[in-house]
């Protein structure tokens, strides 16, 4: 999977709330519209004459015939979309010493159902900030 950052993906827009990932899929899903609908003309002739076509030879022939095999699209997610549901749960096994009140935190067990993963890394990295977080408030 390569490295996205906005120097990389052309108008990424905002990283909140998971909307760069919904316009980003969404743009290619549009892009996909488009590309199989100029191949679908295309792919049924080549059926009628061959039986079967296989994906290698409907792109050469698509090529051949100047079939524009390149789309782009730009998708920007309406705000209520914006409102998505996480589930998530966490216990911490702390100790405490009642004498000086320092606190020492041995262990944290994290669950969280973000549905179906677009990107496991980002979604442990979501857990992991939010965990740094939550600890660094706790401290002051």
């Amino acid at each position: 999977m390569p490295i996205l950052l906005t120097l990389s993906m052309v108008q990424g827009g905002l990283t909140a709330g998971s909307t760069t990932s919904e316009a980003s899929c969404e743009a290619i899903r549009l892009c996909y519209n488009v590309l199989v609908e100029r191949l679908v003309s295309l792919k049924e002739k080549m059926k009628e004459q061959m039986g079967s076509v296989s994906w290698e030879l409907l792109i050469m022939q698509a090529n051949m015939q100047s079939v524009n095999l390149s789309a782009n699209s730009f998708f920007v997610p309406e705000f209520t979309s914006m409102s998505y549901i996480n589930y998530g749960a966490g216990v911490s096994e702390v100790e405490v010493n009642l004498l000086t009140g320092e606190t020492k935190m041995l262990q944290t067990d994290i669950i969280y159902d973000c549905g179906q993963s677009l990107n496991p890394a980002v979604d442990l990295g979501q857990v992991c900030v939010h965990y740094n977080l939550l600890y660094l408030i706790n401290e002051f």
